[in-house]
């Protein structure tokens, strides 16, 4: 089930070729599970949608890439250069009509891949750029032509000070040890085709 709503986050990867992107419509958390990035600008390869059943989500095609390249700066008071053992780490959540969020544990959790700049290098107060690419789910379920669901997507990037690639995050609570980097939810539509699919009734 969760193969069906959840995008597979493959990587962070800075300055991917062979994407077109749009500015994302994106919504920051709030609360404690906001993130310290002073975000400035956000990017996706997914279109948004403009017709009525599809409106203000961007479509994502069953089996393709998607970016997302998210620019902004580091506060002043920060962890950062992170040191020792700390790292960035990934976490992705989808969340359908009528359900909870399901965790996706298949995704690369090491946030700290080609970044600009290196993690090594980020500081306090300077810019960083964080490009991420993501796969849509192409399960045999899913790929019923009739299931193009919408869908929630939470993407999170924690400052983890003891990094550990093997522990996947399973809620949205920030654990002892982890500060929220950067922590969004984006308005999408899973679909067949790269464009808004008509209503099934009507």
């Amino acid at each position: 089930m969760l193969a069906l709503i959840i995008l597979s986050l493959l990587g962070v990867c800075a300055g991917q070729r062979g994407f077109r992107t749009f500015p994302a419509r994106f919504r920051e958390c709030d609360g404690a599970a906001k993130g310290i990035l002073n975000i400035r600008n956000v990017t996706i390869s997914a279109p948004l949608a403009l017709k009525e059943n599809c409106r203000n989500r961007h479509l994502l095609v069953k089996g393709r890439r998607v970016q997302i390249c998210v620019e902004g700066t580091i506060p002043a008071n920060s962890p950062f250069p992170l040191s020792g053992g700390a790292g960035l780490k990934n976490s992705a959540h989808g969340t359908l009509p009528a359900l909870p969020p399901q965790d996706f544990c298949d995704v690369e959790k090491n946030g700290c891949k080609n970044t600009n700049p290196p993690c090594e290098q980020m500081k306090s107060g300077e810019s960083v750029k964080v490009c991420s690419v993501l796969t849509v789910p192409n399960d045999p379920i899913l790929l019923n032509p009739l299931v193009q669901p919408d869908v929630t997507v939470r993407w999170r990037t924690l400052v983890e000070n003891n990094f550990d690639s093997s522990v996947c995050e399973k809620s949205y609570a920030t654990q002892p040890g982890q500060i929220p980097f950067i922590c969004m939810d984006l308005d999408t539509k899973v679909v067949n085709q790269p464009k808004c699919p008509r209503p099934l009734l009507g």
